[in-house]
């Protein structure tokens, strides 16, 4: 189930919603909380390698 709440969390994040945006949404009363739930995947950083690499 966390695993859901990662993704969904990362998808809000992805789509312009603000950090407390998100930490309301999900229900935490820390941005510390929702700070651990938005940390990149290992994809989310390839993927942002690999948007450098063909920009240059």
């Amino acid at each position: 189930m966390d695993f859901i709440r990662h993704t969904f969390a990362r998808n809000l994040l992805k789509t312009g919603e603000g950090l407390e945006m998100v930490a309301e949404i999900l229900g935490h009363r820390s941005l510390n909380t929702t700070r651990i739930y938005t940390q990149p995947s290992e994809q989310d950083k390839a993927n942002v390698v690999e948007r450098l690499s063909l920009s240059h």
